[in-house]
């Protein structure tokens, strides 16, 4: 079994030839490379950004060519969908961020890229403040930004910027799914 991950297909969403540069046909390149990659027991991790605006069309192509494997959704700012419909339409399970450990690491899985670790912040009870440190991540494997740079748009994301992030963009991937291992790997060289 492997694990696979892949964000920000946007099936059906025209723009992203404009403003990413996509080829026309960039919805059928990554259903050809699902069903090149993604073998029956493996599993998927979707990070959101789905289906935009045409649910029903892409939703049944994109699970044909996944077809067995099971599906972990990670919700992006473009899926506002209630959780039910994901469910009722292939996903195994639906979430709005994702940590599990594997290969001696956590990882975190989120649409947009995460606050680092060690941060503390302040929360207000009442009267009292209570500092509380943000959960413990190795690396947090995000989407969102393409292979643009939204960054500047988005100051509260820049703000926030730690070397445990890694971008994942479809358009610097080759519109593949990108195995689980090979990140990890690559990332602290084990």
């Amino acid at each position: 079994m492997n694990y696979w991950v892949i964000t920000d297909c946007h099936f059906g969403h025209r723009f992203m030839e404009k403003c990413c540069g996509r080829p026309k046909d960039f919805e059928e390149i990554i259903l050809q490379n699902l069903r090149r990659r993604v073998m029956r027991d493996d599993v998927l991790i979707n990070l959101g950004d789905y289906i935009w605006p045409d649910r029903s069309r892409w939703n049944r192509q994109y699970m044909a060519a996944t077809l067995g494997c099971r599906h972990w959704f990670v919700r992006g700012n473009h899926d506002w969908e209630p959780d039910q419909w994901y469910l009722d339409n292939g996903f195994d399970m639906v979430c709005e961020e994702l940590k599990i450990k594997r290969f001696g690491k956590e990882i975190l899985f989120s649409h947009k890229p995460m606050i680092d670790p060690e941060t503390k912040i302040d929360i207000r009870f009442g009267p009292e403040t209570t500092q509380l440190t943000i959960f413990r991540y190795d690396i947090n494997i995000h989407g969102h930004f393409h292979n643009n740079d939204h960054r500047k748009y988005e100051p509260e994301l820049v703000s926030i910027h730690n070397d445990r992030q890694h971008l994942l963009a479809l358009e610097n991937v080759n519109y593949e799914p990108i195995k689980l291992e090979k990140i990890i790997n690559e990332r602290f060289g084990t």
